[in-house]
């Protein structure tokens, strides 16, 4: 069996301040932590936003080099193998892509996401 041994009156443990802080110190690390964490899902959302928008514009872009007109719906893509999967708009409301249609073609010349939210340099999805 263990046996204390005591010097003294004062007895083993921490004081109240020391315990103040310890728990002072925790809450400032904790606020200076929680931005960063709390963005971060933004974050990995428009880079998840960046790469959809650059690869479903390059088979397009493809799609239009291989048959000089552009695909009318999404779904040309994936059937003719130019995509795997249509990827779900990742910021959008409801995961749909806004497709911009050519006037004269009726074919697709691009894809913008649907929502009108602001990105975390200021700047809207809609214009990238």
């Amino acid at each position: 069996m263990a046996r204390i041994i005591r010097t003294g009156n004062k007895e083993a443990g921490f004081t109240l301040i020391e315990l103040l802080v310890v728990l002072l110190i925790l809450s400032l690390l904790a606020g200076l932590a929680s931005p960063i964490i709390g963005n971060s899902k933004q974050r990995a959302n428009e880079a998840v936003l960046k790469e959809d928008l650059k690869v479903v514009r390059e088979a397009i872009d493809l799609y239009y080099t291989n048959h000089g007109t552009y695909p009318e719906t999404l779904d040309i893509l994936k059937e003719k193998r130019y995509l795997r999967n249509i990827p779900a708009d990742p910021v959008g409301e409801d995961g749909r892509w806004e497709l911009v249609i050519d006037g004269e073609t009726n074919g697709i010349i691009d894809i913008k996401t649907n929502s009108d939210k602001e990105a975390i340099d200021g700047s809207n999805y809609k214009n990238w």
